[in-house]
């Protein structure tokens, strides 16, 4: 196991388990479902190297980013920022939907102005920011990305990705 999990607390058991429930289907839409499968295979090799775990992060952001798109059937050009901020201007996605809210360090809350008044709107604001970064070409690696990578998964599952209405003949 890299060494440089243990600095955090985080066990070999811990990251098995976590990988194993990112990739459950529970009721998340095939499209979206792929990305946190891939998350999960990421935060399992990650045992081995510590820097998987960012990469796992950013698979979840695409992930969620297509769940967003088929909750609310948007089109692609609607901007990934917009749909995190709906979802929490209807209060699809509150506090209430994670298992763990983590205070967000110091060296993330960087990329807001001020506070954010709940955990929610502070990922609404700061998860685009990081996708943004990331695909721009700026290298992250922070071990608080391991536990948001949860929290997007989270948010998946309070998100209808799948269409519930029978099929008409």
């Amino acid at each position: 196991m890299d060494i440089r999990w243990s600095y955090f607390g985080v066990t070999d058991a811990f990251l098995e388990s976590k990988a194993a429930w990112l990739k459950e289907e529970r009721d998340l839409h095939d499209q979206s479902l792929h990305f946190f499968q891939l998350a999960g295979k990421l935060v399992s090799l990650s045992r081995d190297d510590y820097e998987l775990a960012s990469l796992a992060f950013f698979q979840a952001i695409i992930g969620l980013e297509r769940a967003f798109r088929l909750h609310f059937a948007a089109e692609e050009t609607d901007k990934f920022s917009e749909l995190f901020g709906k979802a929490v201007t209807e209060e699809i996605v509150t506090d209430a939907v994670f298992s763990e809210v983590r205070p967000i360090p110091k060296e993330l809350r960087r990329h807001f102005k001020g506070t954010a008044p709940t955990h929610s709107r502070a990922l609404a604001i700061l998860v685009p920011k990081l996708r943004n970064q990331f695909v721009h070409g700026t290298y992250l690696l922070s071990p608080e990305y391991l536990h948001l990578t949860f929290q997007l998964r989270e948010i998946a599952d309070a998100l209808k990705t799948k269409n519930t209405r029978p099929a008409s003949h």
